[in-house]
């Protein structure tokens, strides 16, 4: 039995939001989100059990971020809508939401009306979150943090991604959770609890707050553009890059070609067996069904890379994609982009004395 899913966002939308409904609530997608929450969930020290530790917890946190609001902004240039403003606690929410879907215990999972105001919710407070991300801004200006024992940790002597990833999850490897909070599950709540903040009508959780559906709402990607706007204010006082920090001796990359992308919307099904009840347990093995969505799809294409080596040497490719035009047409500056580049592909290769020329299958993809 198929099922089709029904969007009112494609193929006609009603805001413009749901132009991207597609991406947002891609079952892909919103399955792998979930398994990279669940894989380290935020209360796990990796130190209290005989399970490796996380090495690069933070600086994940931070990649897995700017890569979906990269390529979430994307897809807004290819619908022809511009980027998305950091969300703010002293104007009103303009992206309403409505799920369309059913929690697990049967009740629905709450709408968000335009205008909405955030207000304090009982277990979490707008002036609180004001003072967390005061003291990490403070912190990265200062040029130190503040660890539970008071110990000091210089941000200017080394990589503080990883650290500051850490403290602005919250999770069980912040440096200091009391002082710092968890800057970006304290927004979530914030505004996932927006319509009953104090639980005074019993509103359930909404899909803001849950990993399986967070990145179905456009609110999460408003609240992810604040929480990347801090590291991006951390980034501003590094040293920039010296050209022997970035040059491969001896490598040039003489040209890259790439076919022209061509996609389109294909049908995707998945098993929502688990979705139904059966009086018998074993009449359910008899039945099959599934959900059919539409999803993004692209023709498999080829890019060629020619380099130059003066010698045989190994070597890591990392391919990127990112916007060259805005909304507008304008086109933009290396500076104005920079933070929009999704990462395509990534290989090892081993480069030979002479000219190289690479070819690589999409198909090949990781």
């Amino acid at each position: 039995y198929v099922f089709y899913s029904n969007y009112s966002g494609y193929p006609v939308a009603n805001n413009p939001e749901e132009l991207v409904s597609y991406f947002t609530e891609d079952i892909g997608l919103n399955s792998y989100f979930a398994y990279l929450s669940y894989r380290y969930p935020f209360w796990f020290n990796p130190k209290n059990y005989s399970l490796p530790e996380f090495q690069y917890r933070g600086e994940s946190f931070f990649f897995v971020l700017q890569q979906l609001l990269a390529r979430y902004y994307l897809e807004r240039l290819s619908n022809h809508l511009p980027d998305v403003k950091a969300i703010d606690y002293n104007h009103p929410v303009l992206v309403g939401y409505y799920p369309e879907l059913r929690l697990q215990n049967g009740r629905e999972a709450p709408a968000r009306p335009e205008g909405i105001f955030a207000r304090n919710v009982d277990f979490t407070y707008i002036e609180e979150i004001k003072n967390y991300e005061r003291r990490i801004h403070d912190g990265i200006d200062y040029g130190y943090f503040a660890g539970y024992n008071y110990e000091k940790y210089n941000v200017r002597e080394k990589d503080f991604t990883n650290f500051l990833g850490n403290i602005l999850e919250g999770n069980e490897e912040s440096i200091n959770k009391a002082f710092y909070g968890a800057f970006f599950r304290n927004l979530i709540s914030l505004f996932g609890h927006i319509v009953d903040p104090v639980h005074r009508y019993g509103v359930p959780a909404s899909v803001l707050e849950q990993p399986e559906t967070q990145l179905r709402d456009p609110l999460f990607y408003r609240i992810a553009k604040r929480v990347l706007s801090i590291f991006y204010h951390y980034k501003e006082h590094l040293k920039p890059y010296t050209h022997e920090d970035l040059y491969l001796p001896g490598v040039t990359v003489e040209d890259i070609t790439f076919d022209k992308l061509v996609t389109f919307f294909d049908t995707f099904d998945f098993e929502i067996n688990n979705a139904l009840s059966f009086s018998k347990p074993e009449e359910g093995a008899e039945f099959s069904y599934v959900a059919r969505q539409y999803r993004l799809n692209h023709k498999p294409f080829f890019y060629h890379l020619k380099v130059k080596s003066e010698k045989e040497v190994d070597s890591v490719v990392r391919v990127f994609i990112g916007p060259k035009y805005d909304t507008l047409g304008r086109e933009l500056s290396l500076e104005e982009r920079k933070q929009y580049y999704v990462l395509l592909d990534t290989f090892n290769y081993k480069l030979t004395a002479g000219e190289n020329d690479i070819k690589r299958s999409s198909i090949d993809f990781p």
